[in-house]
């Protein structure tokens, strides 16, 4: 019962597709390491993520560039990155709230799509 978005990152020149978990628990996007290694992330700030079990772990924000999904741009958006420890999963991070919020988003679960909505 997983919803998987690819999406397009951007980081001033750089730029990387990503598949990540739709979380509507998440307030922020929130990437795993591999990602921030691929922008080449230069300018970061400190943060402290709460996680779903009440977890705190200590980490890094920055501002890309722009995120896309589908038709949808967002651009000067922030994003989280934390170094994933775990079993393999098949996406790179979390589509977080900074991005879902302002955006309609139907899901059709029969067909498997998304239909993202330009405000």
């Amino acid at each position: 019962n997983q919803v998987l978005v690819p999406v397009t990152l951007g980081y001033g020149s750089k730029k990387t597709e990503a598949l990540l978990l739709l979380d509507t628990g998440a307030s922020i996007i929130t990437l795993f390491q591999e990602i921030y290694e691929q922008l080449a992330i230069s300018q970061t700030q400190k943060a402290t993520f709460t996680l779903a079990g009440g977890q705190k772990i200590e980490s890094v924000v920055a501002k890309l560039s722009y995120v896309k999904v589908g038709p949808v741009v967002k651009k000067d958006i922030h994003a989280g990155f934390i170094e994933y420890q775990g079993s393999e999963n098949e996406f790179q991070g979390l589509l977080g709230m900074n991005f879902l919020k302002g955006t309609e988003y139907p899901i059709v679960f029969k067909n498997q799509v998304i239909k993202w909505k330009k405000n």
